[in-house]
């Protein structure tokens, strides 16, 4: 095992940190600077060493925060780097920067590559069979779900949808002093500056400035606002004290396609920005950085109670293609998501004491890893929609590579332009279920994720309307699964309980969800298919076509495994930042809680560090 002291060397060739280096415009840098002197620390003024196990939404964000400051950092990345090039099942070339489509490649036909996936235990109502569509050899049961999560840096941000929803603040205020609704409000207008930035954009985008809505958005939204909903912005939507809010979508997707090729002209298409290209490229030049693209984590490594590093290999399609070799610093940060942060916790001797000595695993540290596990849970709702102009404008567009539009337009039809959030019987306080709608919804593989297909002719064919699909989610969830271990090697699959609709309020939310839908779509002349005013269609709905996907959260929370800070429990050196430190899952899509928590706990960690 080749020995690695600090971040000025690496055994692997891979690891040049020179590698795809880009050219950083002066705009970014200035950026970038103004940023490190917001979080309290001047570039220089440090002088530890961190590793950073993971370049997604919270790695690359708290990468950033103690590069900046002049501390040594290491990031380790599984997946390769953002210029990566590859193929669809389709045989042609990936187009890893289109917004539109990438995820759905994720969701449908994911590349091995970039994509690391993963079968749950049994978690459906007998009778409630799914279709397997992948790895199905794999599959341990027809009521299995299977999950993916991205092997690439940027993570999930590089093959999501991209929303950005900041979530109720108060949420967050309940893990210290440090998370207040004044520090997290902050940090996220830092980072929407940073990203604006980045798009070369006044601000992060959303449907009418980027011209992507319609006339059909405008009906749905004016029909929320009569209804008494706030009108908010995208990011803010769903916050403290709204009850009932609606808001045009914000995303962080640029109206310019990446990469540049230089100037400002609109391009082909627009792109998705990932955190990648926000936190990642601006210290590619820095010789206090340096990134392993292709080296997935094996092991913590630990002097009694005291983590010194990592164990790490060289890999490919997330298998290991060498010798093993170590990497020491002084802290390490992990942020693999909550499923694979959690396995490396424990095949690492990090959780329920019990269960590790079952495995033969030596016990670090006996802490609850695992066992609170939280995801949100998606539905969908099908209606007809009155006809009116279908939308033209944007800049959206598909690759002649099998996913194709249903409507012949530029404009996006994959995601929602409208976001409604709402607040259930079932709330402890924030807004807990959302609704957001997609007009003329394409056949194909969007359709079919949430069992849709052929609803379209319905509305266009039968009724002369248009079709009006309506994502319905429970975004404050009360179900927990688990992840648990069945080896002690990261080479083997987590065993995962995602544990979804096991708490009967959150089939309640649906139920609640649908209804208020109803009535208010129902008097605006719009047409209901699915799942209709039927009991029993709403019940084959809610637990036969729910779903969900990259929003894994809770299996290390603060106040059970991690303090406020961010440190495991009786250990040092050892710090968790992404997903699975929320108690209780953001009553959002997380990416902007996590990204503003990777950032705020690399000044925790600097502050602790002086």
């Amino acid at each position: 095992i080749a020995e690695v002291t600090g971040v000025q060397t690496c055994a692997l060739p891979i690891c040049d940190r020179h590698q795809a280096r880009i050219m950083i415009a002066p705009k970014l840098i200035l950026a970038s600077l103004v940023g490190a002197n917001a979080f309290g620390s001047t570039p220089g003024s440090c002088s530890k060493s961190y590793i950073v196990v993971g370049a997604g939404g919270g790695g690359a964000p708290m990468a950033y925060g103690l590069a900046m400051a002049g501390c040594e950092v290491t990031v380790v990345e599984r997946g390769p780097d953002d210029n990566w090039t590859g193929s669809t099942v389709f045989g042609t070339p990936y187009d890893l920067w289109n917004w539109e489509v990438s995820w759905m490649y994720q969701a449908n036909f994911p590349n091995d590559e970039i994509s690391v996936r993963y079968w749950s235990e049994a978690m459906w109502p007998e009778g409630m069979d799914r279709d397997c569509a992948w790895d199905c050899d794999r599959q341990p049961s027809s009521l299995s779900m299977w999950m993916h999560h991205a092997s690439i840096v940027g993570g999930n941000t590089m093959h999501n949808l991209g929303f950005w929803l900041r979530g109720d603040c108060s949420v967050y205020a309940t893990w210290g002093d440090d998370w207040s609704c004044e520090n997290v409000e902050a940090t996220f207008d830092q980072i929407e500056s940073m990203y604006a930035s980045v798009m070369r954009q006044d601000d992060i985008t959303n449907a009418p400035r980027a011209g992507y809505n319609s006339a059909a958005d405008e009906a749905i939204y004016q029909i929320f606002v009569d209804a008494g909903y706030t009108e908010s912005t995208g990011r803010s939507v769903g916050g403290a004290g709204m009850d009932f809010s609606v808001s045009w979508t914000e995303w962080t997707n640029g109206i310019y396609q990446l990469p540049f090729a230089g100037g400002s002209e609109m391009t082909t298409g627009s792109s998705r920005v990932t955190v990648g290209k926000v936190f990642i490229d601006p210290l590619r030049p820095m010789s206090n950085f340096m990134l392993h693209t292709n080296t997935k984590a094996m092991k913590l490594n630990f002097d009694g109670t005291t983590c010194t590093g990592i164990t790490a290999c060289s890999a490919f399609s997330n298998v290991c293609q060498g010798d093993e070799f170590s990497l020491t610093a002084d802290e390490t940060m992990i942020a693999l998501g909550s499923v694979t942060t959690a396995q490396l916790l424990l095949v690492s001797g990090v959780g329920p004491a019990a269960d590790l000595e079952a495995l033969g695993i030596t016990v670090v540290a006996d802490l609850p890893v695992g066992e609170t596990y939280q995801n949100h849970v998606f539905n969908g709702a099908m209606y007809c929609a009155p006809a009116g102009d279908l939308p033209t404008g944007g800049l959206s567009y598909f690759p002649p590579d099998g996913l194709v539009k249903g409507v012949t337009t530029t404009y996006p039809t994959t995601t929602a332009n409208v976001w409604a959030q709402g607040t259930s019987s079932m709330s402890p306080g924030p807004a807990d279920y959302s609704t957001s709608f997609i007009s003329n919804i394409p056949e194909g593989p969007f359709a079919s994720f949430f069992n849709m297909s052929g609803y379209t002719e319905i509305c266009s064919e039968m009724m002369g309307m248009q079709p009006l699909f309506t994502i319905v989610g429970v975004q404050y969830a009360w179900s927990r699964g688990s992840v648990t271990i069945a080896s002690d090697t990261m080479n083997d699959y987590p065993v995962w309980h995602p544990g979804m609709l096991t708490d009967e309020k959150d089939a309640t939310i649906l139920y609640e969800a649908f209804a208020k839908l109803r009535s208010l779509l129902t008097p605006a002349g719009y047409v209901e298919l699915f799942p209709g005013d039927d009991a029993n269609m709403e019940y084959y709905s809610i637990y036969g076509t729910s779903g969900t996907f990259w929003h894994d959260s809770s299996t290390t929370p603060i106040g059970t495994v991690l303090g406020s800070d961010l440190k495991v429990m009786g250990i040092e050196g050892l710090r968790v930042c992404d997903s699975s430190m929320q108690p209780w899952l953001a009553n959002m899509p997380p990416t902007a809680i996590i990204q503003a928590a990777g950032l705020m706990g690399a000044t925790i960690a600097l502050r602790d560090a002086m």
